[in-house]
């Protein structure tokens, strides 16, 4: 097998495990998701992420990191989105 055979198989094995990109997403959003699923080592290590604890402080950095001045935040959307994602 050609190196270049070997890459794509290795691209494809990567894009098959990243998850889908919401349609609906606004520009800044689909950036930063682009820019999180093109770092497979970043992707690897979010898989590692495995109980509750890590998830909470996960979120936590996340949340702590956005825009404080953002306005119009759902926050039973958000509950509703973690309820569905930890059934």
């Amino acid at each position: 097998m050609k190196q270049s055979e070997l890459e794509k198989l290795i691209k494809e094995a990567i894009n098959a495990n990243m998850p889908a990109v919401v349609p609906n997403q606004t520009a800044d959003v689909k950036s930063v998701t682009k820019l999180l699923q093109s770092n497979a080592s970043l992707m690897n290590r979010l898989k590692t992420i495995n109980n509750g604890q890590e998830v909470t402080e996960f979120l936590t950095f996340i949340l702590d990191n956005i825009n404080d001045k953002v306005s119009g935040v759902q926050k039973q959307k958000i509950k509703s989105l973690i309820d569905q994602r930890f059934k």
